[in-house]
């Protein structure tokens, strides 16, 4: 976590209870908290103009420098959002403004003051974000080389950056040095060994992506002028403050943090991996955005005329700020997916349940919604990896006044075992487990296995006990014969068992699609990550139910349904319109199931991709078989012979396109299922109306 930026928020969020921030935003939790980020990015872009001016560079190019930084296309997503960003740049820019004083008070007392002062942002900004320690680095040896004195210091500075490090995992000795070094992540790496996101021997593609993300930020070409203002800062000998030194210090800094961050980086770039070490080249750019003002001031004084200088450098500065603006302006204002993913995923969870999100972005969404929306803050919403940590025995007791089992669990093999969790949580302490991701446990431990199963919930899946699991199985897959498609399971003594089932997974199901649910958004985005999510968990249920329902052979015709039924059957596009109860009363459950089913693969099929559908088209075929038998009418097997002879066309051609196995997808009886159907609706029925 980032306890920092926690307690700013907590800080932040008492000012809007108190009203600081008027009337409009009393009730509008989320939108403060992306205020904060706001105010912080903002704090960032004074300190950068400020340092631009203490080193010599003219106004407008000063305000070049700022509108490259601050108006830069990705990062100015995360400035307008709650994320640890704002907070790192604006720590970033009081370390370099800090140096920036230090080094023109160096033969003066106050070089003292800002040298501890910079210590103290140095341990806040590790608390933060542990990256800066690669700017901090080259900073000491800066130090030390611009004023060997400094070494009489050293016990004063260390305390300062332990003060600053104290709003870290203060809870233990244990707990401050796991956070010091990472021990989550690995020291000496960006990411956990997690499968699917590691790759060693990437540095190469690392320092390519770097370059191409300079580029983009800088309009294509500015980043040219860093370089003219690094040579122009180190080159020429100046008398005044700052010395050429400074100029030396950025450059170590750009350079030591790419290196090392494009050399010990194992994250795959690939889809939304991208995003994530997108974040990383911001750090840098902070830099290079000052480096570019001092280029452009440069090339501006070159002119050698001072009337005609103050009138390009104005012009410049401000034709970059309209450029970097108009180029990468973006409204996020009603770009609410992540909200209203969330809200979907936790509104129909059981009172009190356990939630364990794995990754940021199901993580965060849902505990903005559950805590900061106050929509379920009777959840208790936790990182799957949080289970890892030291502090989640602590965390158990402090929050449930549960005691986990063992006296702490790390991050070292054996520490945590799964089956003594489970029995503690769910068979001791009687509470619901829900996770949301590919996963709740590392894939190593199976401890759980025997005695848990999963089933589907909507967008999250449920650990129960395995002896429920088999109660229910044996209700829905006995080897009895099945009663046909309008007795159901009442009349089989079985809907005891299934009818509580399946009425708890109809109510976790979602009623809507996400806010932008038909945007293409780009693999590289968190929206397009949790909406692929959302599809594959709409497939998952959709498939999950068929299965419950398919009980009959789909080529015997079953009872006639009223009418009222065949209306919404033919119009039904959206989970929605299945939530009147009553209307629904008298038709079958394992019709209700299909009905369901059929609307979710409609939803999904609303947007994805022609060649990517294949497996929706072939549930969504077998759930339309399914469905015929239930209305006997040629009138409404004509409406259904049109949609079911276009999938099973479009089946047919994307079988043969994907070369998949005829175990799977017989086209004969796909076929012979066509003709069947064609002689229905030629039959007259007297019992229709």
């Amino acid at each position: 976590g980032y306890p920092l930026l926690l307690i700013l928020a907590r800080v932040w969020n008492a000012a809007r209870e108190l009203g600081f921030f008027g009337n409009a935003l009393q009730t509008e939790p989320l939108k403060v908290y992306n205020l904060l980020s706001v105010t912080l990015s903002s704090l960032s872009l004074g300190l950068m103009y400020r340092v631009c001016r203490l080193c010599g560079c003219r106004p407008g190019a000063a305000l070049a420098g700022v509108a490259i930084f601050g108006f830069a296309p990705h990062l100015r997503t995360y400035a307008t959002q709650l994320e640890v960003f704002s907070l790192n740049h604006a720590l970033i820019g009081l370390m370099i403004f800090a140096a920036t004083k230090f080094d023109a008070a160096v033969g003066t007392p106050s070089a003292r003051t800002w040298l501890l002062f910079g210590c103290a942002v140095s341990g806040l900004a590790m608390s933060n974000q542990h990256t800066t320690i690669l700017f901090i680095l080259p900073m000491i040896i800066w130090v030390l080389w611009r004023w060997p004195g400094a070494l009489r210091h050293s016990l004063s500075c260390v305390l300062c950056i332990f003060v600053g490090l104290s709003p870290g995992e203060t809870d233990s000795w244990n707990g401050m040095v796991c956070h010091f070094l990472r021990r989550e992540f690995g020291t000496f790496s960006l990411v956990g060994n997690e499968p699917g996101v590691i790759d060693y021997g990437g540095s190469w593609k690392n320092w390519v992506f770097f370059f191409e993300e300079l580029q983009q930020q800088t309009m294509g070409v500015l980043w040219i002028f860093a370089g003219i203002g690094a040579a122009f800062g180190i080159i020429k000998y100046s008398r005044t403050s700052p010395s050429q030194s400074l100029w030396v210090l950025f450059v170590l800094m750009i350079v030591f943090y790419t290196t090392v961050m494009a050399t010990l980086s194992n994250m795959k770039l690939d889809g939304v991996l991208i995003d994530v070490m997108r974040r990383f080249t911001f750090q840098p750019l902070f830099v290079v955005s000052i480096l570019i003002a001092k280029g452009l001031s440069e090339t501006v004084d070159l002119l050698r005329c001072e009337s005609l200088s103050l009138l390009i450098d104005f012009c410049v500065g401000i034709l970059v700020l309209i450029m970097q603006v108009t180029l990468h302006w973006a409204d996020h204002g009603n770009d609410r997916v992540m909200e209203s993913f969330a809200r979907l995923a936790i509104e129909g969870l059981p009172k009190g349940a356990l939630l364990f999100a794995l990754g940021d972005a199901p993580l965060f969404s849902t505990m903005a919604v559950a805590f900061a929306a106050n929509v379920r803050p009777d959840l208790f919403i936790l990182s799957a990896n949080m289970l890892l940590s030291d502090s989640a025995v602590s965390l158990f007791k402090r929050s449930l006044n549960i005691q986990l089992p063992g006296d702490r669990y790390g991050y070292l093999p054996g520490n945590f075992n799964a089956r003594e969790f489970l029995d503690t949580i769910i068979k001791k302490h009687g509470l619901r487990v829900f996770y949301i991701g590919s996963r709740m446990f590392v894939d190593e431990d199976h401890s759980f296995a025997d005695a848990y199963a999963v089933r589907l919930a909507g967008i999250s899946n449920e650990i129960i006990p395995k002896e429920y699991h088999e109660k229910i199985s044996d209700a829905l897959f006995s080897e009895e014969p099945h009663p046909n498609a309008f007795t159901d399971w009442k009349r089989s003594g079985k809907n005891e068992v299934v009818g509580p089932y399946i009425a708890e997974l109809f109510k976790m199901l979602p009623t809507t699609l996400p806010t932008h649910f038909d945007r293409n958004y780009s693999t590289t985005t968190w929206e397009f990550d949790v909406l692929r999510n959302f599809k594959i968990a709409m497939s998952n249920n959709a498939e999950q139910l068929l299965v419950f329902a398919a009980y009959d052979d789909p080529l015997e015709a079953d009872v006639q349904l009223p009418v009222r039924f065949c209306d919404l059957l033919s119009n039904n596009q959206t989970v929605a319109l299945l939530g009147d109860e009553e209307f629904l009363s008298s038709a079958p459950e394992r019709y209700r199931m299909l009905l369901v089913a059929r609307s979710l693969l409609q939803s999904n099929r609303l947007v994805s991709p022609k060649d990517s559908n294949f497996v929706d088209d072939l549930i969504l075929l077998r759930i339309s078989q399914q469905l015929v038998r239930f209305h006997m009418c040629p009138s409404v097997h004509r409406r259904f012979f049109e949609e079911i002879a276009a999938l099973t066309a479009t089946a047919i051609t994307q079988s043969k396109k994907f070369n998949v196995d005829s175990n799977t997808f017989e086209r004969s009886e796909a076929l012979n299922y066509i003709r069947k159907l064609k002689s229905w609706t030629d039959k007259p029925n007297p019992t229709c109306r």
